[in-house]
């Protein structure tokens, strides 16, 4: 027996049913609501917002962490050198799971 969580995860998988979702009044303010978590919208008011489009949709997608390590070695004798070191690697941990990952169009009408 299915939970509702993969009954739900079911029906998000479908394109056109996630983009239906994004339409009308409610979906303009789901859409809005990501575009603010997204983009500093503090000098711009969102007139209206249309042709809302799922370019791309994938469930249950890994997100890999990177762990950063930074340093700065000096050296004086015999002569004085300075280097700094940046190191990006991927962390050895579990993934964070994205439930539904969208990639969506929208054009959106604003005044500055």
């Amino acid at each position: 027996m299915s939970s509702l969580r993969d009954q739900m995860m079911l029906e998000l998988s479908d394109p056109d049913t996630f983009e239906a979702l994004l339409q009308g009044e409610p979906g303009q303010e789901l859409v809005q609501t990501m575009l603010a978590a997204t983009y500093d919208l503090s000098a711009v008011r969102v007139d209206r917002i249309t042709n809302v489009a799922v370019s791309a949709l994938e469930l249950q997608h890994p997100l890999f962490g990177t762990d950063q390590v930074a340093g700065n070695w000096t050296q004086t004798v015999p002569g004085y050198t300075r280097t700094e070191l940046a190191l990006e690697r991927a962390r050895s941990r579990d993934p964070v799971w994205i439930d539904v990952l969208a990639r969506l169009q929208v054009t959106v009408v604003t005044e500055i």
